[in-house]
């Protein structure tokens, strides 16, 4: 079992915060009396969540593409 790289990681950390950052945004304005206030924070919350879990799912699957050419063409890096 090799460790995960680097970007891998980092993705899942992406996919994580974004997953939380979505779920907060839309539970705030649900939990407090929904005001003006706490609608526009929910909203950019969801929308900056939103933003990180697609650059996480974007950075899984151009490592995943990575590996697979390399396993299909050898060493991209021709090392």
């Amino acid at each position: 079992m090799k460790e995960p790289s680097g970007p891998f990681v980092v993705s899942i950390i992406f996919l994580l915060v974004g997953g939380i950052c979505i779920g907060v945004g839309l539970g705030l304005p649900l939990v407090n009396n929904p005001s003006n206030q706490m609608l526009t924070s929910g909203i950019s919350l969801v929308i900056f969540g939103c933003t990180l879990f697609l650059s996480g799912i974007i950075m899984l699957v151009t490592e995943n593409i990575k590996g697979w050419l390399s396993a299909i063409y050898g060493k991209v890096d021709g090392k």
